[in-house]
């Protein structure tokens, strides 16, 4: 199973998921996908979708799947490495009326250079990542604090 997470935003993703949606119907994706939409509103019929959820609950999905495709959300990337599942990170974008700024792009960018994450900057780009999600191996991402404070000033400015 392949999880998927758009995130709490107010603003919806459907462009990311109507690709997820694409590439199930193109036969790259052929494994059942779950989606946590938020508050995207979009018609999807191979996917199977909630909302919003618990902690436990989301945290269940991330642990069950073959690997998570998310926003560029730092708490959601995180989620997935911490449970030591390969990445996919999709940036919203704010030209596409997903989130209020770019910094989205800028967190997939610093977490696919150091190798935690395949990072996509558009939803065109999930179709190559998916294809070598498979042989992808992701740097082990390591709890520390002190280290994870640094990079987020890094990546923030």
């Amino acid at each position: 199973m392949i999880f998927v997470t758009v995130g709490t935003q107010d603003k919806g993703f459907p462009r990311l998921l109507e690709e997820i949606e694409r590439l199930i119907i193109k036969g790259v994706i052929k494994e059942e996908v779950i989606a946590q939409i938020g508050s995207t509103s979009v018609d999807l019929k191979h996917i199977k979708t909630f909302d919003y959820t618990d902690m436990e609950e989301f945290h269940s999905y991330i642990v069950k799947c073959t690997f998570l495709i998310t926003h560029a959300g730092v708490g959601s990337i995180l989620a997935g490495l911490i449970e030591d599942k390969k990445v996919i990170a999709v940036a919203r974008r704010e030209k596409y009326d997903e989130h209020e700024n770019e910094h989205q792009t800028e967190i997939c960018e610093v977490f696919d250079e150091m190798g935690y994450v395949i990072g996509c900057l558009d939803a065109n780009e999930l179709e190559d990542a998916v294809q070598t999600i498979e042989m992808f191996t992701p740097r082990k991402y390591v709890r520390n604090n002190e280290y994870f404070c640094s990079l987020m000033k890094s990546i923030i400015g």
